[in-house]
């Protein structure tokens, strides 16, 4: 058997492996796909330093292994994350082993003296890099349309990643409960591997959307609750909820698109000159972490206001979406 099939269990001792688990099982309180990332960054280091005992591995075997992923086909922030994962580990080794150690120290080396690599893209690549990122309201106009005709459940994904700003995780993991046709809001991030910064799910995110989204939503809801009176799933799949790969791989096939790029349409079209929303209002209608240490922890805003901000801010170029969907 070659080293690349061998697993974590068959290169540690055990003693040692069995904290590699405990390591596991607390990341998995995050969600499984937090736990299945870090066990493949594991997997992959323990593999290259091939080393029975942890304590026998030092700042040696890490610079290698970094130097080694530094030389492969990976991101920036790839690279970045699996030093961070590896980091976070080594970080929870030293304290189990400190009563018996208390000597030893994490041998991964600060992400500066890794030095990785930096991503190198041309000047037209970087440009061709902006203008996918985000939508024109012709593209957003096209898929609506073909959506709205072929894939019901798509078009009203696809309406609220426009008007919210949500990311897919937190679109997908709505329940049919949380939504409120009027007062026009709903509530999600609160399901497992809905928002990875929400560990716990005791921050719920709040979203609002505009009358034509509300009309839609309540067609759409009405017919789901008469196919499937038991399901609560905003967006029913097989198991629970629809997969966001799902909509991710459809999107990216139909209309070679990401989903990311619908919120950064949002937040582009919000902080042009055109609508020149103040950043703090775009940061907490899309609920990205808020910059203004005040807004952020003073200023308490309710759904009623919340609601106001999001009418008066929409991006005026919203308005030729509105008319069109009003058509269909």
């Amino acid at each position: 058997m070659s080293i690349s099939n061998i697993s974590i269990d068959k290169i540690l001792n055990k003693k040692d492996f069995a904290i590699v688990e405990q390591f596991l099982k607390i990341k998995e309180q995050t969600g499984k796909h937090t736990r299945c990332v870090s066990e493949s960054t594991l997997k992959d280091f323990f593999k290259f330093v091939n080393k029975s005992e942890i304590l026998d591995i030092d700042e040696f075997y890490c610079e290698e292994y970094f130097f080694d992923i530094n030389s492969r086909n990976l991101k920036y922030s790839s690279k970045k994350t699996k030093r961070s994962q590896i980091n976070s580990f080594f970080e929870y080794f030293r304290r189990k082993v400190r009563r018996t150690n208390p000597t030893y120290y994490n041998p991964v080396p600060t992400l500066k003296e890794c030095n990785f690599s930096a991503d190198i893209f041309s000047l037209e690549e970087e440009e061709k890099k902006v203008k996918e990122a985000i939508f024109s309201i012709k593209q957003i106009e096209n898929m609506l349309r073909k959506l709205y005709f072929t894939k019901q459940i798509y078009f009203v994904v696809s309406l609220l990643l426009f008007f919210c700003g949500m990311r897919i995780s937190e679109c997908v993991s709505i329940k049919i409960e949380n939504v409120d046709l009027e007062k026009r809001f709903l509530i999600t991030g609160i399901e497992e591997g809905a928002r990875k910064s929400n560990k716990r799910g005791n921050k719920p995110l709040y979203f609002c959307f505009p009358p034509i989204v509300a009309y839609f939503l309540k067609e759409y809801i009405l017919e789901l609750k008469v196919q499937y009176p038991d399901n609560i799933w905003l967006f029913k799949g097989v198991n629970g909820h629809i997969c966001s790969n799902s909509y991710q791989i459809y999107l990216k096939s139909k209309f070679n698109a990401k989903s990311h790029s619908f919120r950064k349409t949002l937040l582009t079209f919000a902080l042009n000159l055109n609508n020149s929303t103040p950043l703090h209002f775009t940061e907490l209608l899309t609920n990205h972490k808020i910059s203004n240490v005040v807004m952020g922890f003073y200023n308490k805003i309710s759904i009623e206001e919340r609601v106001a901000i999001y009418d008066k801010f929409l991006p005026k170029e919203y308005s030729e979406i509105i008319k069109f969907c009003q058509k269909l």
